[in-house]
């Protein structure tokens, strides 16, 4: 797989929606959640923009991390969603031991 390739597998974009839907097993990283702060967003606000944004066909990019300490070789999802009025860069992973999505990155 390329570095960054064009998601398109459907099954693969409702598992996505499906879990930005499920706000109880949604997890934040520290690095987002302090984005999201300084931005006004709530986890609620950004589930709620993924949940738009996939449910109007927007790109979904997958990468895998090449130099995130401890998170090499995971595969990540990068969506566009439009988040208080800006479009902002919203990085994901399904994690599999727990079924949920953790939101790594929230930003300009």
């Amino acid at each position: 797989m390329s570095k960054r390739e064009a998601v398109s597998d459907v099954l693969l974009l409702a598992r996505l929606r499906e879990k930005a839907e499920d706000l109880e097993s949604v997890k934040v990283s520290r690095s987002a959640l302090d984005n999201m702060q300084r931005i006004g967003v709530t986890r609620r606000g950004v589930c709620a923009a993924l949940c738009d944004y996939l449910d109007a066909g927007g790109t979904v990019d997958q990468t895998v991390t090449d130099s995130a300490e401890g998170h090499i070789g995971e595969i990540m999802y990068e969506m566009f969603p439009e988040i208080c009025l800006y479009t902002r860069y919203v990085k994901v992973r399904i994690v599999s031991v727990t079924d949920s999505l953790y939101i790594v990155s929230v930003h300009d």
